[in-house]
């Protein structure tokens, strides 16, 4: 909870939940026990409650929902659709900006009930967090969520139930209200109740089978249930193992390890080292890699604040080093350079000098066709 936002409000609500389910045995608990654990209560959670007054919440003012106003011409160009404009009866009933949150929440909100994310395609809006055509869920678990449900609800639910019933309801709340439309990593806290559901889907069908009097229907049955989530399982890790390094490479930061062992042995070669600033953070890269003295990085820490309010910021520069946006027509004269630039940096200008930039080498991702990184020098 120190160290990740999302955490702070999920296991508010699930301490919500269970208050409000176990109500009547939480206050036949021990007085003792209770104020024990009151006090304990606090002092783990003082430092959490500070961070909020203290300035430790930049992440979160970052990646909540409602730093994100919709661009002006973009509201501009809806509204000239109906001839509407800003302040009309109109626009308060159906365009306003609260309206726009309360319609960008809900989606999310239900986007973490799709099928695109629960078995075909998981976390589209991050696809770090998930291997390719593959949903968070295991394919089988199309048929054990809903079967879970249905076990649950069709009988008089427990409180142990209603415990998790309510925990799926509510946890995908820390997700709904963040920029992403989905976020597997936010999502985590999602996972239990998905679980707990999907065994009494798994225990209500082998209940069932074993339920069968014909010794052949009983085979039959549990060849397929095993024979099925078998499959969904050796799909996923396929997908895990063998196609996510390479078809991900690039969310993984791939390249990076590979550029600064590019560098090193030839970093007192050159006068400048410039390598493409960007919100992966490549100087962390080369402390890491470099195993870089922190003390000595200390000295020369140059830290560049981000044109986003709040942000992290950027380091502009180890030693010879020097992370910054690519400008070509500055670095023209920029004699006795390596540059180190992705594609999407790497402008004409570049390629149609050889003379001057010339290119000598690249970084490709793992699936060796696509390119990480351009290198260039200039003489």
């Amino acid at each position: 909870m120190l160290a990740y936002q999302g955490a702070k409000l999920s296991t508010v609500i699930v301490l919500v939940i269970l208050l409000s389910v176990y109500w009547k045995p939480f206050w036949r608990i021990n007085t003792r026990y209770l104020s024990i654990s009151l006090i304990l209560g606090l002092v783990i959670s003082t430092p959490i409650v500070l961070s909020f007054f203290n300035g430790q919440t930049q992440r979160l003012s970052i990646f909540n929902i409602f730093s994100y106003v919709r661009p002006a011409g973009q509201l501009h160009d809806f509204l000239k659709e109906d001839n509407e404009s800003i302040g009309s009866v109109s626009y308060y009933l159906f365009h306003s900006e609260n309206l726009n949150y309360v319609r960008a929440i809900i989606g999310r909100y239900f986007n973490n009930f799709s099928g695109r994310y629960l078995f075909f395609e998981g976390d589209w809006a991050n696809p770090i967090s998930t291997a390719p055509y593959q949903g968070v869920l295991l394919l089988a678990d199309i048929i054990f969520l809903p079967l879970g449900l249905f076990t649950i609800l069709k009988n008089k639910l427990q409180k142990g139930h209603y415990f998790f019933v309510l925990w799926l309801i509510l946890a995908p709340l820390s997700s709904a209200l963040s920029r992403d439309e989905i976020n597997a990593v936010r999502d985590l806290n999602l996972a239990i109740p998905f679980v707990v559901i999907i065994s009494f889907g798994i225990f209500q069908t082998i209940k069932w089978l074993n339920s069968q009097t014909f010794v052949l229907s009983k085979i039959i049955g549990f060849t397929l249930f095993v024979t099925f989530y078998a499959f969904s399982f050796l799909y996923f890790t396929d997908a895990l193992f063998v196609h996510l390094p390479v078809h991900n490479s690039n969310y993984w930061r791939y390249g990076y390890r590979e550029a600064v062992s590019y560098i090193t042995p030839l970093e007192s070669k050159y006068k400048a080292i410039v390598f493409e600033q960007s919100f992966n953070q490549p100087y962390i890269y080369f402390l890491f890699y470099q195993k870089y003295d922190a003390a000595r990085y200390q000295k020369q820490a140059n830290f560049i604040n981000s044109q986003y309010k709040g942000d992290v910021g950027f380091e502009g520069k180890i030693d010879n080093i020097h992370f910054e946006r690519v400008d070509w027509s500055v670095l023209r004269n920029a004699h006795n350079t390596l540059v180190f630039v992705s594609p999407g940096g790497t402008s004409p200008e570049a390629v149609n000098n050889p003379t001057i930039f010339k290119k000598i080498d690249e970084i490709k991702y793992r699936d060796n066709f696509n390119v990480a990184f351009n290198i260039f020098e200039i003489k």
